[in-house]
């Protein structure tokens, strides 16, 4: 005996009977269901510069719109680079053999450009990066200033946030995310009138 699942993914349907000589056989069969797709996606936002995850279920193909007139993307998880600030409508549209979904998120650039650049942020690296939640964002050659860390995960929100003040030399900074989930997150270095984005990945 044996019971069909119809939820999709692969599925083994087991019959099993006696025959009049009191013989016991069994016949095993394995089948993939298919089902309509779901659609949706994350994206982290670095200035005009965007990347894009789906997070789509049961999708063997996608189709991305950014919402700013340029052509469409088939890949899983592409990057792409507005060509200023403005609110974006960004739709994945999600195929299979069964069906079709769409999802939209708002994709809203705000980056203010003309932040003058000094030396106190140009010599920061950050490692391990990927990891698995734990980071060391590494400074050298800090004059003197206040470093505050931010950081945002796919979907604007906050999760972290930091202030050394009067940092001089050489400084290291670590950072535990390790309760967050896997994916991208955009961490924000600020110092006085200075800003440098940079990409955390989880693993």
């Amino acid at each position: 005996a044996g019971m069909f699942d119809p939820s999709g993914g692969t599925q083994s349907i087991t019959y099993t009977y006696t025959d009049a000589n009191s013989c016991v056989h069994t016949v095993s069969e394995t089948y993939t269901v298919n089902v309509i797709p779901t659609a949706s996606f994350t994206f982290i936002i670095d200035g005009y510069d965007v990347d894009f995850t789906s997070t789509s279920v049961g999708a063997t193909s996608y189709v991305w719109d950014f919402g700013d007139g340029s052509p469409t993307v088939s890949v899983a998880n592409p990057s792409h680079t507005y060509a200023g600030n403005g609110t974006y409508t960004a739709t994945l549209t999600v195929s299979n053999n069964c069906g079709t979904d769409v999802h939209t998120e708002s994709v809203v650039v705000s980056f203010i450009t003309g932040i003058s650049k000094h030396a106190d942020l140009e010599g920061i690296t950050i490692a391990p990066n990927p990891s698995l939640g734990i980071f060391n964002v590494m400074f050298s050659n800090i004059d003197n200033k206040d470093i505050a860390l931010e950081i945002y995960d796919a979907k604007g929100k906050l999760v972290y946030l930091s202030l050394d003040k009067q940092i001089s030399g050489n400084f290291v900074k670590h950072v535990d995310l390790s309760v967050y989930s896997t994916g991208l997150y955009l961490l924000k270095v600020n110092s006085e009138n200075e800003v440098r984005n940079f990409k955390l990945l989880i693993k």
